[in-house]
């Protein structure tokens, strides 16, 4: 299988999910602060033929302002609101593949505006060690420097409960590694990841 779960894995998981059934419809890529998202997203859209959307860099456009410094100034919840209007406007264009910030799927609201659209949650399933190691000490990152090891690994373990209740598909380490080391002229169809799972 080229990702995710095996048969098996799927349904302890996933049960009860419903897959895609418009495979013109968006993949959205979820997972932790420093899980890979934006590397993996390109990669991923490039082999699928899919535009790469990042939801964050979208919301540093409207803003004229970085993550950090909208946090600074005008706090989170004003970011978490912008972030779900991103969202909004995101799901109304095919052929994406949008990559969404850490905590955006912590809102059900956001979900909602996914699974509306018929479009398919991925959850790229990083250890929580990998993330930190990528994150600490990253000024750019304003809810990772405001917090202990501690805390990120509490966040961590609630934003990943919250990961698996809302993806449809998991991608793991594995099925990453797989990915990176297929050759640049490789290519595949999308109904390969959203239907052989």
């Amino acid at each position: 299988m080229f990702f995710g779960l095996s048969a098996t894995q799927a349904g302890q998981h996933f049960s009860g999910k419903q897959r895609r059934k418009n495979p013109m419809n968006n993949l959205v890529l979820c997972g932790f602060m420093g899980s890979g998202k934006t590397t993996v997203g390109k990669k991923m859209a490039k082999r699928l033929n899919l535009e790469f959307v990042n939801t964050d860099d979208i919301v540093e456009q409207l803003q004229q302002m970085s993550i950090s410094e909208i946090f600074r100034v005008f706090g989170e919840k004003f970011f978490r609101d912008l972030e779900t209007r991103v969202c909004q406007e995101t799901v109304k264009k095919q052929g994406q593949l949008i990559s969404v910030g850490g905590g955006t799927l912590e809102r059900p609201e956001n979900v909602e505006i996914f699974r509306q659209a018929g479009d398919t949650i991925l959850f790229l399933n990083t250890p929580f060690e990998v993330c930190y190691n990528r994150i600490k000490g990253d000024r750019s990152r304003p809810v990772a420097m405001n917090k202990t090891k501690e805390e990120l690994f509490s966040l961590y373990q609630r934003r990943y409960a919250q990961y698996m209740a809302a993806a449809e598909l998991l991608i793991t380490q594995a099925d990453l590694k797989a990915l990176l080391e297929q050759p640049e002229s490789s290519q595949n169809k999308k109904e390969d990841i959203t239907y052989r799972l």
